[in-house]
């Protein structure tokens, strides 16, 4: 079998996959379901030749040409019990689309290699210095993150691996994945991941410092005073129980009220 290392320069061919939801990065392993019978046929195809297939991202538009994709390696084919297809694909190269053609049966795609100007070396940019430090308050504000990812982040050694394997993170959007798939520099690329990360350890940061109704001292203050006091002062002191609340703890408590009184207005609302 003809492998990636020795492949002819220039441009290549191989069939086409064209999928939504999913999107591939070199050096990243992901498991597909097929369902769309030319990305069966593209997978049986290439199983033949190279096991190589040319991943598209799914756009609105029908001409590919020009787009960003990824050369990938089929690993494995299986079929489940209930008779779906699946697929664990590696991803190898960023690729620039020239053409693609309809093989009846499958898509083929012509396309280059998107050359990434990134050399290894002991001096890390900034710009990953400053990921790297992301990824450990990552690490101290969501405790479980399992350490074998932990390892593979650090070891990553050019701006371009460590942006390409940050892309996986659960919190990024389908779009935000695409246009990291589509920086073609990578330190440009790892900016992105720095900012997006950015945003994400502000939001941690701010949940963090929420106090929860029974962890505040305010409301188990106000609380006690209820118990203790007489029933002439409970109305007063419930009240400021409840402004406090409103307040204060205005998020946790339009969700107790979802959770206990949602099913109801919704079937009030819908009988109207």
């Amino acid at each position: 079998m003809t492998t990636i290392d020795n492949l002819p320069s220039g441009e290549f061919q191989a069939p086409a996959l064209i999928l939504e939801g999913v999107i591939p990065f070199p050096n990243m392993e992901v498991a597909i379901t097929l369902a769309d019978e030319k990305n069966k046929a593209a997978i049986d195809r290439a199983l033949e030749q190279q096991h190589l297939v040319a991943f598209i991202p799914k756009s609105p538009q029908s001409n590919y040409e020009k787009t960003i994709g990824t050369l990938t390696l089929i690993r494995r084919k299986n079929t489940n019990d209930e008779g779906i297809d699946w697929v664990l694909i590696k991803g190898l190269w960023r690729i620039k689309i020239e053409k693609v053609t309809d093989e009846r049966s499958y898509l083929k795609a012509s396309f280059r290699r998107v050359g990434e100007m990134e050399t290894e070396g002991a001096t890390k940019p900034k710009v990953m210095k400053e990921v790297l430090k992301q990824i450990e308050e990552f690490v101290r504000l969501i405790p479980g993150i399992p350490l074998e990812i932990i390892d593979l982040l650090k070891k990553a050694d050019t701006p371009g691996k460590l942006a390409d394997l940050c892309a996986y993170s659960p919190n990024f959007s389908l779009d935000e994945r695409l246009d990291l798939l589509q920086t073609i520099d990578p330190e440009e690329r790892l900016k992105k991941v720095n900012t997006l990360f950015d945003k994400q350890l502000a939001s941690l940061r701010s949940a963090k410092e929420i106090i929860t109704i029974p962890e505040c001292d305010t409301c188990q203050s106000l609380a006690d005073d209820a118990f203790d006091s007489d029933a002439t002062r409970r109305g007063e002191i419930g009240v400021k129980f409840l402004n406090h609340i409103a307040q204060h703890h205005t998020g946790e408590l339009l969700a107790l009220i979802a959770e206990k009184y949602g099913p109801t207005f919704l079937r009030k609302r819908a009988l109207r």
